[in-house]
């Protein structure tokens, strides 16, 4: 074995949940003053454990012995073709409870998962081959903090509409966008109609029909289609055949990410991924896939984040650059991580706390960003019976 390393009605509420979630001012400092009342994080872990240290958990017979001619950027999994310079787009994905169930998600490579105003969460998908995605959506709002994460990989920027930090964000940095809501759309979106029907409100009812439909959005919006030169990915793979494994045991990690937002990751070890459940246990579906969604890695970024202060519609920031702790957390295991981001555009790297840069497993990517006053509810256990639900 080779060793490797909303509403009215709701405005009250939301300012409530922001407090509890994400507290500070308008973004001069990234301080955090109030600690949330949750519980403190709970690690449960065995003395064998303690020995355990960063391993190749496959034995030589399992190793496979030809390594593919391509593989894809974003996941390291083989590819039929070379798309290692393809730019990848990111779509903003509605994730309000009223807004469920979503399509096209199953077809990231790579989702972040941020807090925006009032304590609700909002997705952002990467994926290189959107040409091949089926109904995408809903699609919302950007906010300027979704933007460095996207530029982290170079990505085409799909939302529907902003906040007036994002707009000028895009302004500034003169990036290629599609947007649903102020333009250019490239005639990428469609009001689903069965929704409006249904009494969804009209918010929640913007959708990119198909993945053809987004490419032909960036072929006639004249849009850079290859990775920009000098571009450094920031996905780091473990060398083909190898699988990591890492110090403690998790099959269980719950993640509160506001007083709204509770994200469970339920390891399946037949399949070796973590399934993904949100609002208090739901499974998280995709709709047009008829599938949960599942990932090989789970990242979790703590950083700080605030209220823009005199914002009416009591907005935050969100510090993307610099450094952060966090976790890496796959194959039923975890080891404590530190993220780095030199700037707003650099590429976001992920180091082990001796320095050491860590390798991905190769497969799709869930990266939850939360925020400090909350990292002390982030739980790890081995509690499984969630995927009873399934």
């Amino acid at each position: 074995m080779k060793l490797r390393k909303i509403l009215p009605f709701f405005l009250l509420a939301a300012t409530l949940l922001m407090t509890a979630s994400c507290k500070g001012d308008s973004g001069v400092q990234n301080t955090v003053t109030t600690e949330p009342e949750t519980e403190k994080a709970e690690v449960q872990q065995t003395e064998s454990e303690t020995e355990k240290s960063y391993y190749v958990a496959y034995t030589p017979e399992e190793k496979p012995k030809d390594v593919p001619t391509h593989t894809h950027p974003l996941t390291g999994l083989s590819s039929d073709k070379d798309i290692s310079t393809k730019r990848p787009v990111s779509i903003m994905v509605n994730n309000i409870q009223q807004s469920l169930p979503q399509s096209g998600l199953a077809g990231a490579d790579i989702i972040y998962e941020c807090l925006a105003e009032g304590g609700i969460t909002r997705l952002m998908m990467i994926t290189t081959n959107y040409e091949n995605l089926t109904k995408i959506g809903s699609v919302r709002s950007a906010r300027d903090y979704y933007i460095d994460f996207a530029q982290s990989y170079d990505c085409i920027f799909t939302h529907a509409g902003g906040s007036t930090y994002a707009y000028s964000t895009i302004k500034n940095r003169k990036l290629n966008n599609i947007d649903g809501v102020k333009g250019p759309t490239g005639n990428a979106f469609k009001r689903d109609q069965n929704r409006i029907n249904a009494g969804y409100a009209y918010e929640h009812t913007l959708f990119i029909p198909n993945g053809k439909k987004l490419a032909s959005a960036v072929d006639s919006l004249g849009y850079r289609k290859t990775v920009e030169k000098g571009y450094e990915t920031p996905m780091h793979f473990t060398e083909w055949g190898d699988i990591i494994s890492l110090d403690k045991t998790v099959k269980h990690v719950k993640v509160i990410m506001s007083q709204i937002q509770t994200v469970d990751f339920v390891y399946n070890e037949k399949e070796m991924v973590y399934y993904r459940f949100q609002y208090n246990g739901k499974a998280h579906m995709d709709e047009a896939a008829k599938k949960q969604l599942s990932f090989k890695n789970v990242i979790l970024m703590y950083n700080d984040c605030g209220s823009i202060s005199g914002d009416a519609k009591h907005r935050i920031w969100m510090q993307t650059t610099g450094e952060g702790k966090g976790y890496y957390i796959t194959q039923g295991t975890y080891r404590e991580i530190i993220w780095k981001k030199a700037n707003a555009t650099a590429p976001i790297k992920y180091y082990y706390t001796d320095g050491t840069e860590v390798e991905l497993n190769r497969g799709k990517t869930m990266i939850n960003v939360v925020s400090n006053p909350t990292k002390s509810s982030v739980k790890f256990d081995n509690d499984t019976k969630l995927l009873n639900k399934k």
